[in-house]
């Protein structure tokens, strides 16, 4: 799908529409809450809206085709889900991420542009973006603003390729 004639905003609405996302989903978010209660993670009210709207989209990976230099070339994995982030909280980069921030934060899975980082959530539904090859946590009001911030250096030009995720 060519998406080079699109505005940045557009691009990244295609993106997220290619992964699953309606504005009008809800995703029951029962094994999330449950998650954060066995494991002392922060629940709320924003926890619970973000997980609804992105929680187990059915397209976790794509193929950002490239055109030219300077486009994106590599998969976008956005894998939002409770299997994503059990296997997230138990990892010693987790522990540095709420370090960093001195905040209780929700892992909710795996996000990033070619070499995904550790996304999580705090009580007031802010987003935390760790790449273990990078010190700085990055902070961002809304997932829209997340896929902007991990692109920020890539011509959006073409989707060409959809992998399909097995969603337990």
């Amino acid at each position: 799908m060519r998406i080079a004639d699109q505005s940045r905003d557009q691009q990244l609405r295609t993106l997220l529409s290619i992964c699953g996302y309606q504005p009008e989903r809800q995703f029951h978010p029962h094994g999330f809450k449950e998650f954060a209660a066995q494991n002392g993670f922060p629940w709320s009210a924003a926890c619970r809206i973000f997980v609804k709207a992105y929680a187990n989209l059915p397209h976790t990976c794509i193929y950002l085709g490239d055109v030219a230099d300077g486009c994106a070339k590599y998969d976008f994995t956005m894998d939002i889900s409770v299997k994503a982030a059990k296997l997230e909280q138990a990892t010693p980069d987790f522990q540095k991420m709420c370090a960093h921030c001195e905040e209780e934060l929700l892992p909710v899975g795996t996000f990033g542009y070619y070499y995904p980082g550790i996304l999580a959530l705090d009580g007031a539904g802010k987003l935390y973006l760790y790449h273990d090859y990078d010190e700085r946590v990055v902070q961002y009001d809304t997932l829209h603003e997340a896929l902007d911030g991990e692109l920020q250096k890539n011509t959006l030009g073409f989707i060409s390729r959809v992998q399909f995720s097995v969603i337990d």
